[in-house]
């Protein structure tokens, strides 16, 4: 299970992932998180191409709700992990459209080419210890509703742009709150009455 850093160390962990293959790229771009305010088309035409992964919604998972509570090595009971689906949108901007699509399909291969993430990844930015080193986070693709797909576009205020949407599965955030446990009892105690006459 991952600390309260999990949802950023996830995002730039898909950052640093295609930061490393983007020599293999049409035209090696800049690579970012961004926020709703960065999904903008470059409007100076000579500008590095960029790929923005943009983290659009965060939800309770599907797949698993409740989970028990964790034990330490040092045999502690912890409060139950919270399990989060966080929900991608990968974007190519580029100066011109065939650009961005080239920059598109290689964003694209090169997830599908690493759709689990190792902990040396997931701890390679700036929470070098968000996730313990057996723990990995799995990625699959995600389509949006056309619906969802104006929503996040009208938050960006910018015309719609082709993108890829991918969901990280399952994160796992730990607590920090141990469970209140109590000691088994040990005795008994019965209380006596005298018998009351008939």
């Amino acid at each position: 299970m991952a600390s309260t850093a999990a949802i950023a160390a996830t995002s730039e962990a898909i950052v640093a992932l295609l930061t490393r293959a983007k020599s293999r790229a049409p035209t090696p771009p800049d690579v970012k998180v961004a926020a709703a305010d960065d999904l903008v088309a470059p409007t100076d035409t000579s500008a590095t191409p960029v790929v923005t992964v943009f983290l659009h919604r965060v939800g309770m998972s599907s797949v698993q709700r409740t989970f028990p509570a964790h034990v330490t090595a040092t045999g502690e009971r912890m409060k139950p992990p919270v399990p989060l689906d966080l929900w991608y949108l990968i974007t190519a901007w580029a100066a011109t459209p065939v650009t961005q699509q080239l920059l598109l399909g290689w964003a694209v291969r090169t997830i599908e080419d690493n759709l689990a993430l190792p902990a040396t990844l997931l701890n390679a930015g700036t929470s070098t210890n968000a996730f313990r080193p057996d723990e990995s986070v799995e990625l699959a693709w995600a389509p949006l509703t056309s619906t969802e797909e104006t929503e996040i576009w009208q938050v960006a205020q910018t015309a719609h742009q082709p993108s890829a949407s991918y969901l990280a599965r399952m994160v796992l955030i730990a607590s920090e709150d141990s469970v209140h446990e109590y000691p088994h009892a040990q005795t008994t105690d019965f209380a006596y009455t005298s018998e009351v006459p008939a």
